[in-house]
């Protein structure tokens, strides 16, 4: 099997796809809301990538520290420890399209809803905006993309 491609291949490909995304949608008659759900949607693949299940780290931490900072950077990564430890690399479980979308973004909603309970905190889950099923398209996309180049190369 030849080398997977690098973070900096799948960033490139991400913002290829965004601003490909975006023009086809505005394109389409969409609306505006939908248009930039979308496009966010397929940025934030950039940070929520497929590879979290990393040991090590993945790209997707020297994304966020080039935005937010060396400390924040630390933050990801520590935040997303568990996964990359229960999850192998490059498992269908984190790898496949939809699937490995919807488990990063159960992820994401567990773990602060995890700290409420553990402190006895109570919490509510706010209304979702309508745009958030382009938004979770727009992840997923990023997720093909990633999957379709890791098994191109």
């Amino acid at each position: 099997r030849s080398p997977m491609p690098s973070g900096r291949v799948h960033s490139a490909a991400t913002v290829v796809l965004a601003v490909s995304g975006a023009w086809i949608t505005y394109r389409s008659g969409a609306p505006a809301a939908q248009v930039v759900a979308l496009t966010s949607g397929i940025l934030t693949g950039l940070v929520l990538t497929p590879d979290l299940d990393v040991d090590q780290g993945s790209y997707s931490a020297h994304v966020v520290r080039r935005a937010f900072g060396r400390r924040a950077a630390q933050l990801w990564i520590l935040f997303w420890l568990p996964y990359s430890l229960l999850i192998p690399h490059r498992s269908h479980i984190s790898h496949m399209p939809i699937l490995g979308t919807l488990l990063r973004l159960a992820y994401v909603a567990a773990i602060p809803l995890l700290a409420y309970w553990l402190a006895g905190m109570p919490f509510d889950l706010p209304p979702l905006p309508a745009a958030w099923p382009w938004a979770a398209a727009g992840l997923a996309l990023a997720d093909i993309a990633h999957f379709l180049l890791d098994s191109i190369f």
